[in-house]
């Protein structure tokens, strides 16, 4: 099956992955790895989650745009979140 790899300028993956593929022949497009570093490659936010949250979002959007859609076309979307100050009560 033939696909179509996407990687804008302004999301580059930070390893040696697909960042966003979409399938030929059809509307699925999957996106992998994101994380919140700016486009020259800087990790934004260190020990701010609100601020690498946002950055995450807006190089999903990016990845979006350049495939030819928006945030609204999301069909599924998963989250890992990881810390080393997580608090247990």
């Amino acid at each position: 099956m033939s696909y179509t790899t996407i990687t804008p300028v302004e999301a580059q993956p930070v390893a040696n992955y697909k960042m966003a593929t979409r399938m030929e022949g059809g509307r699925l497009l999957y996106i992998a790895g994101q994380v919140a570093r700016d486009a020259e490659g800087h990790v934004l936010g260190k020990g701010d989650i609100r601020t690498q949250a946002l950055q995450v979002f807006q190089n999903l959007r990016q990845v979006l745009h350049a495939a030819g859609g928006d945030p609204s076309d999301l069909l599924k979307m998963t989250t890992y979140l990881t810390g080393s100050r997580i608090s247990r009560q």
